[in-house]
């Protein structure tokens, strides 16, 4: 039961910069677990820097957020048109991801606790953030936590947090419930985002199945990872989505919006999620100003781009603070660049086993690349009717996905062996994630359309308030 008050406390807390993003009920439902967690990881930066209490940090953190997202409301007002308004059906089918995904998972809470690396990392800074601030960043600086990756964000060890403090103890089964909540939740989310491409009944219910089926191959890529307290599974469902939502569906304010909120949430949970969030971020800006430029009567630009600095910004807060306070990253990437210009056969010898590993559990990456490439110069025209972004987008993510995966693993100082041996299957579900969707784009093509040409609805085009 502490468990539930922990996932409602959260969710009340992320009710307003939800609404911020959206004005559609279902959608904000499902964005106040992401948006609580930025608070969660916001709350504790502020710990770091000044000494007061977690708790209070976070009241603060929360009441601000509220207030300012109230004021951003009014003030947006009248200016913008609300969100389209979804009929019963269409808000049902748009949830059935979710469904799916709260069915399938039940049984991977059969795993009898939580990983080691969930124990050694997440959980343990859960503990170490019952501390005060100043006791918090000594315990991160010490050479002897090294092991537990003192630089990663702690999002998702808050929430722990705020579960123990609810449920009046130290519980690592209750840890396990609550990552796998949020986990299930942003994996629903990414399904959700796929289904609201669809217009109409009949299109809605189409694009509710390929969300579905993104969710059948979230779970079948994670394995075990959904409910052993891993959060590799939560930040890249929360990516994937941030990618539907932005790269995917038409390009309009709301999905920006959303979009750079989900960025944020995933860089909140993991540093594996920096490179890709930033990414998204800054292809979501630009895919929406050329489709402004392609609509004469479009309104002004209002704060799109203070939107986007803002949410760099708080995508790139975590690492900054983390560099200010002197605290250690496992690795660094600087010197496996320098290596890997230089030649170092110490760092060029881990490219061949990454790659051979990264290959290995992502097979069906070459002939789904050649489906996108082809489909994506079938359906060019089909594309810029419907509004919905390209594969191309979607894949360019992937890539870089990749790119930065690879560098990771060139950096690490441990035995590459053992390295891909123990996180290969995880780091790739990102990979394996994004590579669904840009599939899923074709299809989803037939489901935007399908409206306006059997029924009465009008021939949608690229929104953009």
């Amino acid at each position: 039961m502490s468990t539930l008050w922990a996932v409602a406390a959260l969710s009340l807390s992320g009710v307003m910069p939800a609404r911020w993003a959206t004005n559609d009920p279902v959608r904000v439902a499902l964005l106040v677990l992401p948006a609580a967690l930025i608070l969660g990881s916001l709350s504790v930066v502020i710990t770091l820097l000044v000494p007061v209490p977690l708790w209070l940090a976070w009241g603060a953190v929360v009441i601000a957020a509220a207030f300012c997202s109230l004021v951003l409301l009014r003030r947006r007002g009248r200016s913008a048109a609300p969100d389209a308004r979804e009929g019963w059906v269409e808000a049902l089918t748009g949830l059935l991801p979710l469904g799916v995904a709260l069915v399938l998972s039940c049984a991977h809470f059969t795993v009898a606790g939580l990983g080691w690396d969930a124990r050694s990392i997440w959980v343990l800074h859960a503990r170490l953030l019952t501390g005060e601030g100043a006791a918090l960043v000594d315990s991160l600086r010490l050479p002897v936590y090294a092991f537990s990756h003192p630089d990663y964000p702690e999002g998702s060890s808050f929430a722990i947090a705020l579960g123990w403090v609810v449920g009046g103890g130290v519980d690592y089964r209750q840890a396990q419930l609550i990552i796998g909540a949020l986990t299930i939740a942003a994996v629903g989310l990414a399904g959700h985002e796929v289904a609201r491409v669809g217009t109409g009944r009949a299109g809605r219910l189409m694009a509710a199945g390929l969300g579905s089926a993104l969710v059948m191959q979230a779970l079948i890529a994670s394995g075990g990872f959904v409910s052993n307290g891993y959060v590799d599974t939560l930040w890249a469902a929360l990516a994937v989505a941030a990618v539907a939502a932005g790269l995917v569906a038409p390009a309009d304010h709301t999905n920006l919006r959303v979009t750079v909120l989900l960025c944020v949430a995933a860089a909140s949970v993991k540093s594996d999620a920096l490179p890709i969030a930033l990414a998204v971020i800054a292809l979501t800006a630009l895919r929406l100003r050329w489709a402004r430029q392609r609509e004469p009567a479009a309104p002004p630009d209002g704060a799109t781009w203070h939107i986007v600095a803002v949410g760099i910004a708080a995508v790139s807060l975590w690492p900054v603070v983390v560099a200010a306070l002197g605290i250690p990253g496992r690795y660094s990437l600087a010197a496996a660049m320098r290596g890997l210009l230089a030649n170092d056969p110490t760092v060029v010898g881990r490219l061949e086993p990454s790659l051979t590993a990264i290959e290995r559990l992502v097979p069906l990456a070459v002939p789904a690349l050649a489906l996108i490439a082809l489909g994506a110069l079938a359906l060019r025209s089909r594309i810029r009717a419907t509004g919905v972004g390209g594969p191309l987008w979607t894949v360019a993510v992937g890539a870089l996905g990749l790119a930065a995966l690879l560098v990771a693993y060139l950096a690490d100082p441990a035995d590459i062996d053992f390295l891909l041996l123990t996180s290969a299957s995880r780091a790739v579900i990102f990979l394996r994630l994004a590579l669904t969707v840009a599939v899923l784009v074709l299809p989803l093509q037939y489901c935007r359309g399908v409206a306006w040409a059997r029924g009465p609805y009008q021939r949608p085009g690229p929104a953009l308030t």
